[in-house]
């Protein structure tokens, strides 16, 4: 077998291999016509020795994808992983951290916590600001994170991972101003 390579347009790259049985083995392979009844050709071949625009034969150890670096195909190194372009599930990560934290401390949630923050009520008034501050350092460290993936300082983190990265509170979860809200 022959193998054939077609050349990107710009000829630097293969987008495309074709195997073509050697000339000699042509017997040995089912013959498929043109409408005049002769034997048509390799797709690549234009007439036997006559390989089409843009293609070329190569060695076997070629592949797709292969570009041309001086008088060599070498192989493109492979890309990293795509990164993700948001921090949307590590930010639903921060939101359930921050919901757990809240209901630990007798609110229903993050929001209901932050509720508080104007309230005439001092203690109530100043866990909710120390929520806020919290919240804060939490989404602050999670772009941090995030900016750190991205620039391949360090390996993608999974949720698990991310979560153990995140701030603890600088109170103790069921440490709350008031019994009920």
């Amino acid at each position: 077998m022959t193998k054939y390579a077609r050349l990107s347009q710009d000829g630097m790259s293969i987008d495309t291999i074709s195997y073509h049985p050697d000339r000699e083995l042509v017997p040995a392979v089912p013959a498929v016509l043109n409408e005049d009844g002769t034997v048509k050709t390799p797709a690549v071949e234009e007439h036997w020795g006559n390989l089409l625009p843009g293609w070329i034969e190569v060695q076997d150890d070629i592949f797709a994808g292969f570009i041309k670096q001086g008088p060599n195909w070498v192989q493109p190194e492979t890309p990293p992983p795509p990164m993700p372009d948001s921090l949307e599930p590590y930010s639903v990560v921060c939101g359930q951290v921050l919901d757990d934290i809240a209901r630990g401390k007798g609110y229903d949630n993050r929001v209901s916590i932050l509720s508080y923050k104007d309230s005439t009520v001092p203690g109530w008034a100043e866990e909710a600001q120390q929520f806020a501050e919290y919240r804060d350092s939490l989404f602050k460290k999670a772009f941090e994170i995030f900016a750190d993936f991205q620039a391949g300082k360090i390996a993608q983190p999974n949720l698990e991972q991310f979560e153990a990265m995140l701030p603890t509170p600088p109170w103790p979860a069921n440490d709350s101003a008031t019994a009920a809200k």
